[in-house]
């Protein structure tokens, strides 16, 4: 057990960094060949971490902007950056700032390709062990081997669901001399393929892990979770433009799937209004999280997002009205309906999401109130990099972070899948399929009851089919 958990760490460093390193990278006495790469085992763990750092990561992804930043939900304060292209209609296939993902992507597969011609010769575990225990080793190829089922699976939901269908290579590595003019698949054709994946995947890894053991590993429940999404976005009108009912059906029984495992569920009590529901992003694979991307502890998305106010905060991250507008009042009703609502104390007798994930004015960072008026600390045009839309960011963040001293850093981890999409994928598919309140086809559970369950957590009203 030793044994396992410190190759466990190592691999999860070699995760977190492996996204920098080319484990077939020429050095200056040669390149090293495969043959060395899984024959020794660092080497191996190292190439395999690489593919995991191939990932797609949501925290500043495009020029320290967070990918809201493109939509109607956030504003970045830098107005140079290449994410505003996509505000400013600039962007086109050739400044499309995620292009270089089409080629990214199908490096991907490639090494993925590599990887399993060799995984059942490679070594995973450092010599002494192996020769005590050559079985363990034959464990992490097992593991390792259904694992790159999902990240295959994973990468071409990353080029389809930018791309639509998209041409599918050979299982087997593609040589110079092969024919590399390969005919486009259909988005159905994809989808397929990227389901089977995801099944066979699902058959050989475990529903769930000890967070010291393989953190930052795929599961049965990640396979499954993405198996959810990929068949949600078939059925979606721009892919189901006929609206066929049994792909609503086949996207709720993949959730269901999901949230039949056990050890998975929301967090719900106490923890939520003390933590600001922070405990979800920073506790490394609690209940609530079914695949997820580790980082090294550090403030950097605090440094980034902070209001400018506070010492080294660049407050890049800016909400908008819009999204603000779209909490509902405590009472359940829209804030045009609701007689809770003040203008004049806007923040009050709202859902309490509103004030966990959007910091305004009067917020509590680090034990001072945030100053979002004009002429504030952190107020409307106070700098070139206060915020544009009065607002700043809270979510993922630990906002009681002390910037300036910078002596404790902070936990965080980029979530794939949590347990909260799933419930939301089942109620879209059953309130498709068979509208707010119905059941039908071995599917108990009604779309209403999958979104209450949500809403409950944080103490807000039920949702009636009315």
């Amino acid at each position: 057990m030793k044994q396992i958990k410190y190759l466990s760490i190592l691999f999860l460093v070699l995760l977190i960094l492996g996204a920098c390193n080319n484990f077939l990278d020429p050095e200056p006495d040669g390149r090293k060949d495969e043959k060395l790469v899984f024959s020794e085992y660092t080497y191996a763990l190292g190439f395999f971490a690489n593919i995991y750092g191939d990932l797609p990561t949501g925290f500043h992804s495009i020029d320290n902007a967070m990918e809201t930043c493109m939509t109607d939900d956030a504003e970045h304060t830098d107005k140079l950056a290449e994410v505003q292209s996509y505000n400013n209609g600039n962007w086109n296939k050739q400044s499309f700032t995620d292009e270089g993902l089409y080629s990214k992507y199908y490096g991907s597969l490639r090494k993925l390709a590599i990887f399993l011609e060799n995984v059942d010769n490679a070594k995973f575990i450092d010599p002494n062990t192996f020769n005590r225990s050559p079985e363990l080793n034959i464990e992490y190829q097992e593991r390792f081997k259904a694992e790159s089922y999902f990240l295959r699976a994973f990468f071409y939901f990353e080029l389809v669901k930018r791309f639509g269908g998209v041409a599918m290579v050979p299982e087997e590595r593609l040589e110079i001399n092969d024919e590399l003019n390969l005919p486009r698949n259909s988005f159905d054709e994809c989808v397929e393929y990227i389901v089977l994946n995801c099944e066979l995947a699902a058959e050989s890894l475990p529903v769930k892990d000890e967070e010291t053991t393989w953190i930052g590993h795929a599961t049965k429940a990640s396979a499954l979770a993405l198996k959810s999404r990929v068949l949600l976005y078939a059925a979606s009108p721009l892919n189901n433009p006929s609206n066929d009912t049994e792909k609503w059906i086949k996207a709720a029984k993949a959730a269901k799937a999901v949230l039949d495992l056990s050890g998975y569920g929301l967090i719900t009590g106490s923890s939520i209004k003390s933590t600001g529901m922070f405990n979800i992003w920073s506790d490394f694979y609690n209940k609530e999280v079914l695949f997820a991307m580790p980082y090294f502890a550090n403030n950097d998305l605090e440094f980034n997002n902070f209001p400018v106010g506070f010492q080294k905060g660049k407050g890049l991250t800016n909400p908008t009205q819009n999204l603000v507008e779209a909490f509902e009042t405590s009472n359940g009703e829209s804030i045009s309906k609701s007689l809770q609502y003040n203008a004049q104390n806007p923040y009050e007798n709202r859902d309490p999401r509103l004030s966990y994930f959007i910091g305004h004015n009067g917020s509590i960072y680090n034990n001072r109130e945030v100053e979002t008026y004009i002429g504030g600390l952190d107020g409307l045009n106070k700098d070139e990099n206060s915020t544009k839309t009065g607002y700043y960011m809270r979510k993922f963040m630990n906002v009681d972070a002390n910037l300036a001293k910078n002596t404790q850093s902070t936990r965080h981890q980029w979530i794939h899948f949590r347990y909260a999409e799933i419930l939301l994928n089942y109620a879209e598919a059953m309130n498709e399929a068979y509208g707010p309140g119905n059941t039908g086809d071995g599917l108990s559970k009604t779309a209403l009851i999958a979104v209450n369950q949500i809403r409950k957590r944080v103490e807000m009203p039920t949702l009636k089919s009315s």
